[in-house]
Formats: structure tokens, C-alpha cells, sequence
């Protein structure tokens, strides 16, 4: 839970006791503790204090942790807080800008090839949780489809490269049941099976 907690900090800016428990099933108190514990590591800093805490990614890192390496220390000093560093800062570390990365590859040129750079790396950004976590809650994982569908249509099979997902598993288990309850729209409601179908987030959805 440490790893998901930095990541959720550094993708959405801050981390919380109650935005974890929204991403996982642990008991908050265990939660408390696992934040605490960062702090005290010096890879969160914090916000407030008990309910009302919230969390920043420390900005102190030593960029040499970026490599994996901790100044000054050898492996046979490494620490559990320096494995979690090196998890998190690994995020940002220039494989995954790299041209052969999946992220980035010539397929998702082609999924999202009639929008602007600029949309798909914000609908990228905001999915970055589901690309490093496999095992969202069902809740969460239809808040991020409603999230990349407001304001825009996009296929079933576009959705799936942002969330990482199969796209026919995806239209079976969310996408349909989705429209089914009005959270989301047919961008061709009269042909509901036509191979390119997309799908827009309804009026209000949350």
C-alpha cells in the first residue's frame, strides 16, 4: 500500500486517509499508519492534522534515487523505505517515455489519432492508476471510464488502451451495464452493436 499511496500522491498531487480507502480495502487505521509511516521516511509531507491530514509527495527526494541508488549507501544498507522510493520514482524514469513503451506506442497512435496530443496525455494521466494497479474496485475502475468519457466519445477499445484493459471484457462487465443504468451514452444509440461504437458519459454522471 505504501507504493499505491506515493503514486496516488504524485498523480493527483495530494494522498488521503479517505481517498485510499476509496482504491483499497484496508482498514483506515492501517492506512493512518501506512501514511505516517511515509512521512516519517520523508517521502510524503503532511498537510493538517488527523481527519483533516492530507498528504504531499516530498520534493526532497535525491534525484540519484531515480537510478535506484541512494547517495551514499551501498546494497547492504538499503532500506525498505529505499525500495519504495525507487518503486515510485521508477514511474518517472525515462523507460516509460522510452518510443518501444506500450504507453507510447504506434497502436495508441492509432486509437487516438483524431485527438490532440495534448487530450490524450491528459486522458493518460488521468488513467495512470489503472496502468499501475490491476486490481481497482469495480467502483473506481467505472469512476475513471466516467472520467475520460465526459465531454468526449471514445470506443470501447480506446477506453481499454487508456485503463490498461481487454476491451471486450471491458464492454461486457462495464461499458454496457453502464449505459444500461444512464451513467453512460451510445454515441449511435440506434445501432448499439456497430463495431466503432462509443461511448459518452451522460448529463451529470458522477
Amino acid at each position: 500500500m505504501e507504493v499505491q499511496a506515493l503514486v496516488t500522491a504524485e498523480v493527483e498531487g495530494t494522498v488521503s486517509n479517505a481517498r485510499l480507502r476509496e482504491v483499497t480495502t484496508e482498514h483506515p487505521a492501517d492506512i493512518t499508519k501506512v501514511l505516517q509511516g511515509l512521512v516519517g521516511k520523508g517521502l510524503l509531507g503532511q498537510r493538517g492534522q488527523k481527519r483533516g491530514a492530507v498528504y504531499e509527495a516530498s520534493r526532497g527526494r535525491a534525484p540519484a534515487t531515480r537510478a535506484g541508488v541512494t547517495p551514499g549507501a551501498n546494497s547492504s544498507h538499503s532500506t525498505a523505505g529505499d525500495s519504495s522510493r525507487v518503486q515510485v520514482d521508477s514511474i518517472h524514469s525515462d523507460s516509460i517515455h522510452s518510443p518501444e513503451d506500450s504507453i507510447h506506442s504506434e497502436e495508441d497512435s492509432i486509437h487516438f489519432g483524431s485527438f490532440p496530443d495534448a487530450e490524450v496525455a491528459e486522458l493518460r494521466r488521468i488513467t495512470l492508476l489503472a496502468k499501475l494497479n490491476r486490481h481497482l474496485s469495480a467502483a473506481e475502475t467505472r469512476r475513471l471510464i466516467l472520467d475520460v468519457c465526459k465531454g468526449r466519445h471514445l470506443t470501447g477499445v480506446q477506453i481499454g488502451a487508456l485503463l490498461v484493459r481487454n476491451p471486450v471484457g471491458l464492454r461486457q462487465r462495464f461499458l454496457r451495464p453502464m449505459v444500461a443504468a444512464g451513467l453512460l451514452r451510445f454515441k449511435y444509440p440506434d445501432e448499439p452493436n456497430r463495431p466503432d461504437q462509443a461511448y459518452t458519459a451522460a448529463g451529470g454522471a458522477k
